[in-house]
């Protein structure tokens, strides 16, 4: 092979989708697999992208090895058949069900080779297949340099993160004083600071409405437990249990190490954990002599 395809080194083309409860469902069936039905927000499993960006081309568009005209993504090289040689995979981090995907795909090599058969041509497609800016934070928490080992960029995704925090920082003061109509040094004390980080971990982290469900279990509780530990029935126990119940504060920090325990994901994510822990259905008699 002779010809030059340098030209199409670089070449990029760009498809959307949506990761569907169906495909997950369907294939899951066909490897007879009696997983949970997936619901939107669970991670999708390795590999399984496979089920999207399927390709569509009308009739007329189909060359004669049955896949798309050489020419448009692919360069034309006038061989008879392609084949898949292989790849090379890097999890950054995992799609989700219900969320809008995006893939990428971009020529990074082309290399003719001779062969005992006869001539080879190789073209190496880099794919990256990305959700929301959301899954590229998580990944650069993670990892940062697995993110760029798979071609994206940390330094934008983490100047926006960064941008946004100021800005929530700056609205949530604005809605402060508005509220109290004054600032006092007491927003600035570690107590106010480890009551926020409380509400995180309480709700969960890194999730949608983690930390509005952090603040309110929190300052439910702040004010609840304060007036358990001045009732009448906690001033009639023994003083082995009086004492350490009339401390709103160390009820609500036994509390968060329990919750930390046991629910590490915090309360938004119990229905992901529940739905884990599901029993899974046992066969019938005759479906396993079947």
């Amino acid at each position: 092979m002779e010809a030059n395809w340098n030209d199409w080194i670089g070449r990029s083309e760009t498809r959307t989708d949506r990761v569907t409860a169906t495909p997950i469902a369907a294939l899951a069936a066909t490897l007879d697999r009696d997983d949970v039905p997936p619901a939107d927000g669970d991670p999708l499993p390795p590999l399984w992208h496979w089920l999207y960006f399927l390709p569509l081309y009308r009739q007329s568009d189909v060359g004669p090895d049955g896949h798309a005209r050489r020419g448009g993504f692919l360069p034309p090289i006038p061989l008879p058949r392609r084949m898949w040689a292989g790849s090379r995979f890097t999890f950054a981090a995992p799609l989700r069900v219900g969320e809008a995907i995006t893939r990428e795909s971009r020529i990074v090599d082309i290399r003719a080779k001779e062969g005992r058969s006869g001539a080879l041509v190789f073209v190496v497609v880099r794919l990256a297949v990305g959700s929301s800016a959301g899954h590229v934070w998580r990944a650069v928490r993670e990892n940062e340099q697995r993110v760029e080992v798979i071609g994206l960029s940390p330094y934008p995704f983490k100047l926006i993160a960064f941008v946004l925090a100021a800005f929530l920082a700056v609205l949530g003061g604005v809605v402060w004083l508005l509220l109290i109509g004054g600032a006092t040094p007491e927003v600035t004390t570690a107590n106010f600071t480890l009551a926020l980080l409380v509400m995180v971990v309480l709700g969960g982290a890194g999730t949608r409405y983690g930390a509005m469900i952090g603040g309110f279990l929190y300052t439910l509780l702040d004010q609840r437990l304060g007036a358990l530990s001045g009732s009448s029935r906690v001033q009639d126990l023994p003083d082995v249990l009086r004492v350490p119940l009339s401390e709103p504060l160390f009820l609500l920090g036994t509390l968060f190490i329990l919750l930390v325990f046991f629910v590490p994901g915090g309360i938004a994510s119990l229905p992901t954990r529940l739905r884990g822990m599901r029993p899974r259905r046992e066969p019938l008699p005759e479906e396993a002599a079947a």
